[in-house]
C-alpha cells in the first residue's frame, strides 16, 4: 500500500509510519508530539505537495496541493485553535486514541499561555495610552484653582457631571481650544477601551458647544474610537477563539453578517441604534471580515440619533436636578431613532425591489444551495477511508 498523502489539515498533520526513515533534506520535518493512528502531529504544514518516500523517490503529487509554508504565518494562537479543532474532528469520527490526551492538556495550556499574553499585553498598552492621555491633559489644560480642583473628575454620577459642567464653562471662556483637544482626547481613549461613561462626555459636549457643533463632533468621535477598538480587537483578539464562549459569539454573528452581506451597511447601522452593546460590535467586527470603511461609515450614521440626544439633553443641563430629567425614552427621541432606521432601510428595500436583483439573487441561489448541501454532507457523513482509519489527513482536509 502506498503512504498517505501528506496533505495539510488545520493543525498539520503529516503522515509518518514507523518504519519510514526521517530524511534530513525533506521539508517535512515538524517538530512531533504525539501519534494519531500513524499520523503525527506537527507544529508546522509542508512546503510541497508529497512526502518524499523510504527509497528516495519522489512521490507524485496529488489534486490537492497544500498551501506552501502556512504554518510559517499563522500566529501561534491561530495554530493552537486549529490544532483544536483537527483533534475534535478525529474524535468525532473515532480516528483517535487515547493517546491524544496528554496532547490535548497541552493544547489548553497554548491557548491559555496566548490569551493571558494577549491580556498582558493589552493591559500595557492601555497604561501607555493613559500615560500619554494624563500628559495631553496636564499640558493642554489651562491652571485650575484649588478651590475647583475636587470638581475636576471624570463623571460616573448626575452630580460629577454637573460640577465638571461648571468648571469646564468657567475655563472654556478664554480656553476654548485647550478645553476642545481634551475633550476629544479623553473621548477617544474612552472608546478605545471601552470605558463605561460616554454617555456623560456627550451630554457635557451639548452643554459646551451647543447642538450644532456636538452632534457632528460626537459622531466622528465615536467612529474614531470605534476603529481604535476595531483596530486593537484584530491585533490581540484572536486570542479570544481560545474561549468557547466567545468563539460561540463569533461564529453566530459572522452567520448574521454573512446571511446580510448585501446590506451590510444598513445592517450594521441598525446594530447601532440597537440595545445591541456597542463595545460587543467593535470586538468582533475584524474577526467576521468587516471592512474598515464600512465599519466607519455605518458607525458613525449609527451613531446620530444618540448623539442628537445627548447633544439636546445637554443644552439644558443646568436647569435639571436629577438623572430622571434626560427623559431618553421620550417619544420625540423614539421618533427620531425610528427615522434613522427606515433611511437605512431604503437602499434595503429599492434592492430588493429591483428586476435585475431579484434575477441575480435567483442565479446565484442555486449554486450556493448546493453548496451547502455538500459542505453538509462532507462533515455529516465521512467517507469509507474516514471511518477505516486511511488516509485520514486527505480525508478531512477535503472536508
Amino acid at each position: 500500500m502506498s503512504s498517505p498523502s501528506s496533505n495539510s489539515l488545520s493543525g498539520s498533520i503529516t503522515p509518518r509510519t514507523a518504519t519510514s526513515p526521517v530524511h534530513t533534506n525533506s521539508v517535512l520535518q515538524p517538530e512531533t508530539h504525539t501519534n494519531l493512528n500513524g499520523y503525527t502531529l506537527g507544529d508546522d504544514l509542508p512546503s510541497t505537495a508529497t512526502a518524499e518516500p523510504a527509497n528516495g523517490t519522489a512521490a507524485a503529487p496529488t489534486h490537492n496541493q497544500p498551501i506552501a509554508r502556512v504554518g510559517k504565518s499563522m500566529t501561534p494562537a491561530r495554530r493552537a485553535l486549529l490544532t483544536s479543532t483537527v483533534i475534535g474532528r478525529l474524535s468525532r469520527y473515532g480516528a483517535i486514541d487515547d493517546a491524544i490526551e496528554p496532547l490535548e492538556e497541552q493544547q489548553d495550556q497554548t491557548m491559555k499561555w496566548h490569551l493571558v499574553r494577549a491580556g498582558l499585553e493589552v493591559l500595557l498598552l492601555f497604561i501607555l495610552c493613559a500615560l500619554v492621555l494624563g500628559g495631553t491633559l496636564f499640558l493642554a489644560l489651562p491652571r485650575i484653582s484649588p478651590d475647583d480642583q475636587h470638581l475636576f473628575k471624570f463623571p460616573r454620577s448626575f452630580d460629577d457631571l454637573q460640577g465638571l459642567n461648571i468648571l469646564l464653562k468657567k475655563l472654556k471662556a478664554e480656553h476654548n481650544a485647550r478645553i476642545f483637544v481634551c475633550w476629544i482626547a479623553t473621548y477617544l481613549f474612552v472608546q478605545a477601551f471601552c470605558i463605561p461613561g460616554s454617555m456623560y462626555l456627550s451630554i457635557l459636549a451639548g452643554a459646551l458647544w451647543g447642538l450644532a457643533i456636538t452632534a457632528p463632533l460626537i459622531c466622528f468621535c465615536v467612529a474614531c474610537g470605534s476603529l481604535l477598538c476595531y483596530a486593537l480587537s484584530a491585533a490581540f483578539g484572536p486570542a479570544l477563539l481560545a474561549l468557547p464562549t466567545w468563539r460561540q459569539r463569533i461564529e453566530s454573528f459572522a452567520a448574521k453578517v454573512q446571511a446580510q452581506r448585501e446590506n451590510l451597511v444598513s445592517y450594521l447601522i441598525i446594530l447601532r441604534i440597537s440595545p445591541l452593546p456597542h463595545w460587543l460590535i467593535n470586538l468582533i467586527a475584524p474577526h467576521v471580515r468587516i471592512r474598515v470603511g464600512t465599519f466607519f461609515v455605518s458607525t458613525f450614521i449609527g451613531s446620530v440619533p444618540l448623539a442628537i440626544i445627548h447633544a439636546t439633553i445637554g443644552g439644558g443641563l443646568e436647569q435639571m436636578t436629577s438623572p430622571d430629567d434626560f427623559h431618553l425614552l421620550s417619544w420625540k427621541n423614539l421618533g427620531l431613532m425610528l427615522v434613522v432606521v427606515a433611511a437605512a432601510l431604503v437602499p434595503v428595500l429599492v434592492r430588493k425591489l429591483s428586476p435585475a436583483a431579484q434575477e441575480a439573487a435567483v442565479a446565484a441561489a442555486a449554486p450556493a444551495e448546493v453548496a451547502a448541501a455538500t459542505e453538509r454532507t462532507a462533515l455529516v457523513k465521512p467517507s469509507a477511508s474516514l471511518l477505516n482509519g486511511t488516509d485520514t489527513a486527505e480525508t478531512l482536509a477535503r472536508a
